[in-house]
């Protein structure tokens, strides 16, 4: 299956309202955070495919995860980014492994998360402005 740029761009804008919806509502806030991540991590990959990367996955041989190569990728490449992708790539992880953690999430936590990500994501002109609700 070939992925195009369009594709991780509209997957992108489906995650981004799946998580601005969810932070409206102030339910389920652990998915708003995970759905914030995938967001960021479909505007990383679009930038990445704009750039002749077609993938993260890793090769047979390679003992890395997708996550760490992005990771990677994310700051050697798009460096501005890093700290914020990394924020949210860690809380995402413990949204989804850590059966205690969605209790300890406030909206404050979720909306500076949201907010974060978001506004680094348009700033480097990694997302368009219009698209966000």
């Amino acid at each position: 299956m070939i992925i195009s740029v369009s594709d991780h761009e509209d997957k992108a804008e489906h995650d981004l309202n799946l998580s601005h919806s969810l932070l409206k509502l102030n339910e389920h806030l652990d998915w708003c955070i995970t759905s914030a991540f995938y967001f960021a991590l479909h505007c990383v990959d679009c930038y990445a495919k704009k750039h002749g990367i077609n993938s993260f996955r890793p090769n047979r041989n390679e003992t890395i995860s997708a996550h760490r190569k992005r990771i990677n990728y994310v700051n050697s490449d798009i460096n501005p980014l890093f700290t914020t992708y990394k924020r949210i790539y860690d809380r995402s992880m413990q949204c989804r492994y850590d059966p205690t953690y969605f209790k300890k999430i406030t909206p404050i936590i979720a909306t500076f998360l949201y907010d974060i990500t978001t506004n680094c994501l348009v700033n480097l002109g990694l997302f368009p402005k219009a698209r966000v609700p």
